[in-house]
């Protein structure tokens, strides 16, 4: 993701950017695929198919809305191939590595610190 904001500043031709622009949208769209995977594991009584391909334009936190809003319909990534196109995410999430980052709580629920 760093890539597609460091690469603003260069030069490019029609053909160049165009293809920049295919690579950017792909690892948004991956992006997208891995931040619900990585959600979707904090909802309780829920589990994900991980080889399933998971349409971006459809994620939610709403099991009972995935059939109906196409998350499993349509253009879309495997959570394996969503971290090809997204290689080092893992590396933003410290859970990943054993850290504890305690009970997720929704910002809007969150008391003062």
């Amino acid at each position: 993701m760093l890539q597609i904001s460091d690469e603003l500043d260069d030069e490019l031709d029609d053909e160049a950017l165009l293809a920049k622009s295919k690579r950017d949208l792909e690892a948004c769209e991956a992006f997208a695929v891995m931040t619900w995977e990585k959600a979707g594991r904090l909802l309780k009584g829920v589990e994900t198919d991980r080889k399933a391909a998971i349409n971006p334009y459809a994620v939610s936190l709403e099991p009972d809305r995935w059939e109906a809003d196409g998350l499993f319909s349509g253009p879309g990534m495997t959570v394996r191939e969503a971290r090809q196109h997204v290689k080092g995410l893992q590396f933003a999430w410290l859970d990943e590595f054993g850290g504890d980052i305690g009970e997720a709580t929704p910002a809007t629920q969150a008391g003062p610190r």
